[in-house]
């Protein structure tokens, strides 16, 4: 059931690349300032006066950089979404990185403290964004 909000805040935040004639589909990604705009809604991105500074702006940004596949070079298959954008399962990477920052506890294994950090952190203000229902739109009869 995680893995359900997993992709439902990445595809919430993600950048979906437009089709092109001829080539296969590239995958959505999130490029920075999505990633950023997402840890600063979800008030995970903490300032050096919050008690605790756990996750810094900075650190958000270095786990977005440091989870960046190595593209190929010779132009073969498509890896990540390059340089400036993250695919779903480098955005899953960050996740385990975020987690590591936010409860540091090695006692715990990963993913408890990914599941802890969605339910607790997470959870309570993305339900005005990610998690917020579409309201559907009267008809009229």
């Amino acid at each position: 059931m995680t893995f359900f909000f997993y992709s439902l805040f990445f595809s919430s935040f993600v950048l979906q690349p437009p089709a092109t004639p001829g080539k296969p589909p590239m995958e959505p990604s999130m490029d920075g300032p999505g990633w950023l705009r997402m840890m600063k809604d979800s008030k995970l991105v903490t300032r050096k006066s919050d008690v605790p500074n756990d996750l810094p702006e900075l650190a958000a940004r270095e786990i977005f950089m440091n989870v960046q596949m190595e593209e190929e070079e010779d132009g073969g298959g498509d890896v990540g979404g390059g340089d400036d954008e993250m695919i779903y399962m480098e955005y899953l990477e960050a996740w385990g990185a975020v987690a590591c920052y936010k409860k540091v506890n090695p006692y715990v294994p990963l993913y408890r403290r990914m599941e802890e950090l969605f339910v607790e952190k997470l959870f309570p203000p993305q339900k005005k964004f990610a998690l917020a229902r579409k309201k559907k739109k009267k008809t009229a009869e």
